[in-house]
């Protein structure tokens, strides 16, 4: 069984919606869709959670292989076809996709650097998730 191929991104981040908007506009045959995580049921339909979505963009294709970060964008070029195609068959070369998952994860945890970011952009690190949980009041008995 096949579904429709997705390209799902953190909607509340200007950055990583600029880029998906950028991504649908160049896919003029629409072969794939383009959703912000946040659309009703697409967590449970992906079988993703909040932490993967907000930490990487994902591509689900046809079969429903599971692609992340710089493999989901590079999949979502392959998939536009064309010229795009061939800029996704970098990714394929050894060492280049080391370097090309590097530099998407130090784009994804500095997205809030990134022009037309917001303050949705910034990703909580570990610390300050575990400083924030500590900083909630007691629950009320």
């Amino acid at each position: 069984m096949t579904q429709r191929p997705v390209l799902i991104f953190d909607g509340d981040c200007g950055f990583c919606t600029r880029t998906a908007n950028a991504v649908k506009r160049l896919d003029t045959q629409q072969r794939f869709d383009v959703l912000p995580w946040q659309t009703r049921g697409l967590l449970a339909a992906s079988g993703l959670n909040e932490q993967q979505v907000t930490e990487a963009a994902w591509y689900i294709d046809a079969e429903g292989r599971k692609h992340r970060g710089a493999g989901a964008i590079n999949t979502a070029l392959n998939a536009l076809g064309g010229i795009y195609r061939i800029a996704s068959w970098v990714y394929r070369v050894p060492g280049l996709k080391q370097v090309e998952d590097l530099i998407y994860k130090w784009v994804a945890r500095n997205r809030y650097l990134m022009p037309g970011s917001t303050a949705a952009c910034a990703i909580p690190s570990p610390t300050q998730k575990a400083q924030s949980a500590s900083d909630s009041p007691a629950p009320l008995r």
